[in-house]
């Protein structure tokens, strides 16, 4: 497994509230609004970003 750094940490939580700021201010799709970013995994060179998130609902609302 891949050592984080703290770096790496501080910057994933950041992108995380950020994209779940956006979606809450900008996205007006009221489909969107059971999706939680739950977190961001961010590679040791800041080259790349992977988005965890999780959809709230039965599977019609989703």
């Amino acid at each position: 497994m891949a050592k984080e750094y703290a770096r790496t940490v501080r910057i994933g939580e950041q992108i995380r509230r950020e994209l779940a700021e956006l979606i809450r201010r900008e996205v007006k799709d009221p489909r969107v609004g059971m999706v939680t970013i739950s977190s961001v995994d961010v590679s040791s060179d800041l080259s790349h970003a992977k988005v965890f998130y999780t959809v709230f609902g039965d599977e019609v609302a989703r």
